[in-house]
């Protein structure tokens, strides 16, 4: 069954019923985040899981810049920048398993694009900003 059609994992992945399971404790980072989700990730729930550290932030009084790069119709965003016909699935190596990353193929690339161009716009910011 996984090698005729793609795997997703998104409907493994539940929201906490009381925000605590499992979370990252991300108030306790020391410095800015950049946060990336893909409105049609299907790996995972990017965006209602990036929704959630949003506000586990707020509520926690978080100081520091949280930013948020959401890329629309775009699937997972595990892959290197390379051409919009390789976005849709991800063979697992030495397996015939794929999985199925959702978004299309050209909204994909073009978010992988902007999400590196973020990355390092965020990174040269720090380096500017001495860290506290």
């Amino acid at each position: 069954m996984l090698a005729r059609r793609p795997l997703t994992m998104k409907g493994l992945y539940a929201p906490p019923h009381d925000g605590t399971e499992a979370a990252i404790p991300v108030e306790r980072i020391a410095g800015p985040i950049l946060l990336v989700s893909a409105t049609e990730d299907r790996l995972w729930p990017s965006t209602a899981f990036r929704e959630m550290v949003e506000s586990r932030l707020k509520e926690r009084g978080f100081i520091h810049e949280c930013s948020h790069l959401r890329c629309e119709g775009g699937g997972a965003l595990n892959r290197p920048i390379g051409p919009a016909s390789e976005f849709n699935n991800f063979q697992m190596p030495g397996s015939s398993m794929r999985l199925d990353l959702g978004g299309s193929p050209q909204a994909s690339s073009e978010c992988q694009q902007q999400i590196w161009t973020e990355i390092y716009r965020f990174l040269a910011a720090l380096k500017r900003e001495p860290l506290p």
